[in-house]
């Protein structure tokens, strides 16, 4: 996949040049009805929308935009602060919002790369995404239509 070849070369690339990199993770709010009430069609047109509203909310050639599965998208912000990452993260469901599909909305989950002295890249990286994952469902379990941060990805971790 290459979202998988991706996230190794930005993580490298931040760690290397000391910068912060940060993962979202996106999923749609009662895709599922959706889908039921309006079709199959329809319910692509929606995913393609959101594709679009990623690649207008992020930085070309710098941030990347990803379809994680089923009704999950995965974005890859390099070089950003928290608070940026956190901006990008509402852009992306007030664009999204925009559109009005029904009664659907997006639930993001945001996660900071954190390097621990000890663990291997692909474990730093599992917990990235894993951190991002419970920050997404966090957000489900918190009334959908939110986003938000993993408890560590505010923090002054070095």
């Amino acid at each position: 996949r290459h979202f998988d070849a991706k996230i190794w070369e930005e993580i490298h690339r931040a760690h290397r040049q000391g910068h912060d990199a940060f993962l979202l993770l996106i999923d749609v709010d009662k895709f599922k009805e959706y889908n039921d009430q309006y079709g199959h069609p329809r319910g692509d047109q929606l995913l393609q929308t959101l594709g679009r509203v990623l690649t207008r909310c992020i930085r070309t050639n710098v941030d990347w935009a990803f379809r994680f599965g089923g009704d999950e998208f995965s974005v890859i912000l390099a070089q950003i602060a928290w608070e940026q990452a956190m901006g990008t993260g509402r852009r992306i469901m007030e664009k999204y919002a925009e559109h009005e599909f029904s009664t659907t909305s997006l639930s993001v989950g945001v996660a900071r790369f954190v390097r621990r002295q000890g663990n291997s890249w692909q474990d730093d990286v599992a917990d990235l995404i894993e951190r991002a994952d419970k920050a997404m469902y966090q957000a489900k379990h918190e009334g959908r239509n939110k986003i938000v941060a993993d408890n560590e990805s505010s923090r002054d971790v070095s």
